[in-house]
Protein backbone atom coordinates (compact mmCIF):
# COMPACT_ATOMS: atom_id res chain seq x y z
CA UNK A 1 0.00 0.00 0.00
CA UNK A 2 1.29 3.65 -0.77
CA UNK A 3 0.18 6.68 0.59
CA UNK A 4 0.23 9.26 -1.37
CA UNK A 5 -0.55 13.34 -1.51
CA UNK A 6 -3.97 14.70 -2.88
CA UNK A 7 -2.31 18.32 -2.17
CA UNK A 8 -2.25 19.92 1.28
CA UNK A 9 -5.83 21.12 1.40
CA UNK A 10 -7.66 19.75 -1.46
CA UNK A 11 -7.97 23.10 -3.70
CA UNK A 12 -8.44 23.01 -7.87
CA UNK A 13 -4.17 23.75 -8.66
CA UNK A 14 -5.40 25.21 -11.68
CA UNK A 15 -6.47 28.36 -10.38
CA UNK A 16 -4.26 28.93 -7.69
CA UNK A 17 -1.34 31.73 -7.72
CA UNK A 18 2.31 30.49 -7.15
CA UNK A 19 2.71 30.72 -3.89
CA UNK A 20 -0.48 28.47 -3.21
CA UNK A 21 0.61 26.26 -5.73
CA UNK A 22 4.06 25.56 -4.47
CA UNK A 23 2.73 24.85 -0.66
CA UNK A 24 0.27 22.63 -1.85
CA UNK A 25 2.72 20.35 -3.97
CA UNK A 26 5.63 21.11 -1.31
CA UNK A 27 4.06 21.34 1.71
CA UNK A 28 1.94 18.40 1.17
CA UNK A 29 4.99 16.22 0.47
CA UNK A 30 7.36 17.41 3.46
CA UNK A 31 3.89 16.94 6.24
CA UNK A 32 3.61 12.87 4.47
CA UNK A 33 7.05 12.26 4.59
CA UNK A 34 7.29 13.76 8.61
CA UNK A 35 3.99 11.74 9.75
CA UNK A 36 5.24 8.63 7.33
CA UNK A 37 8.69 8.81 7.66
CA UNK A 38 8.73 7.22 3.98
CA UNK A 39 9.41 9.09 0.76
CA UNK A 40 5.93 10.33 -0.46
CA UNK A 41 6.30 9.50 -4.34
CA UNK A 42 2.79 9.38 -5.70
CA UNK A 43 0.38 12.54 -6.65
CA UNK A 44 -3.47 12.86 -7.45
CA UNK A 45 -4.96 16.09 -8.37
CA UNK A 46 -7.39 17.56 -6.24
CA UNK A 47 -10.91 17.10 -8.06
CA UNK A 48 -9.03 15.66 -11.16
CA UNK A 49 -7.78 18.98 -12.76
CA UNK A 50 -4.42 19.48 -14.33
CA UNK A 51 -2.79 22.06 -16.14
CA UNK A 52 0.76 22.39 -17.53
CA UNK A 53 1.62 24.66 -14.70
CA UNK A 54 0.20 22.10 -11.72
CA UNK A 55 2.25 19.33 -13.38
CA UNK A 56 5.21 21.38 -13.33
CA UNK A 57 4.88 22.05 -9.76
CA UNK A 58 4.40 18.56 -9.08
CA UNK A 59 7.72 17.52 -10.41
CA UNK A 60 9.42 20.41 -9.05
CA UNK A 61 7.88 18.96 -6.01
CA UNK A 62 10.01 15.94 -6.47
CA UNK A 63 6.49 13.53 -6.62
CA UNK A 64 7.69 10.92 -9.20
CA UNK A 65 4.17 10.49 -10.60
CA UNK A 66 0.75 12.26 -10.44
CA UNK A 67 -2.20 11.03 -11.38
CA UNK A 68 -5.59 13.16 -13.26
CA UNK A 69 -8.95 12.36 -13.69
CA UNK A 70 -8.91 13.55 -17.45
CA UNK A 71 -5.24 15.05 -18.50
CA UNK A 72 -6.45 15.86 -21.72
CA UNK A 73 -3.11 16.92 -23.78
CA UNK A 74 -0.39 16.18 -21.25
CA UNK A 75 1.15 13.42 -21.31
CA UNK A 76 3.80 11.60 -19.09
CA UNK A 77 4.74 10.12 -15.87
CA UNK A 78 3.27 13.25 -13.95
CA UNK A 79 -0.03 13.13 -15.79
CA UNK A 80 -1.66 9.85 -15.87
CA UNK A 81 -4.83 8.82 -16.87
CA UNK A 82 -7.48 7.58 -13.65
CA UNK A 83 -10.58 6.46 -12.86
CA UNK A 84 -12.96 8.11 -10.39
CA UNK A 85 -14.10 5.64 -8.18
CA UNK A 86 -16.73 6.82 -5.72
CA UNK A 87 -18.94 6.17 -2.42
CA UNK A 88 -21.62 4.79 -4.47
CA UNK A 89 -19.71 2.73 -6.82
CA UNK A 90 -20.44 -0.84 -6.68
CA UNK A 91 -18.30 -4.34 -8.48
CA UNK A 92 -20.01 -3.43 -11.33
CA UNK A 93 -19.87 -0.49 -11.62
CA UNK A 94 -16.33 -0.21 -11.16
CA UNK A 95 -15.86 -3.13 -14.09
CA UNK A 96 -18.08 -0.85 -16.85
CA UNK A 97 -15.66 2.07 -15.72
CA UNK A 98 -12.86 0.17 -16.02
CA UNK A 99 -14.02 -1.05 -19.20
CA UNK A 100 -15.02 2.73 -20.52
CA UNK A 101 -11.78 3.92 -18.92
CA UNK A 102 -10.08 2.04 -21.35
CA UNK A 103 -11.83 2.92 -24.53
CA UNK A 104 -12.01 6.95 -23.66
CA UNK A 105 -8.49 7.17 -23.21
CA UNK A 106 -5.20 7.46 -24.95
CA UNK A 107 -2.45 4.11 -23.81
CA UNK A 108 -0.33 5.79 -21.01
CA UNK A 109 2.87 5.31 -22.97
CA UNK A 110 1.60 7.79 -25.82
CA UNK A 111 2.53 11.02 -26.57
Amino acid sequence: MEIGSHGLTHVDLTGVDDVVLKAETDGSRALLEELTGIRARGFCYPYGMVDARAVAAVREAGYSYACAIDPGPLTGPHALPRVHVGQRDTSWRLHLKHGLHRLRRRPVGSR
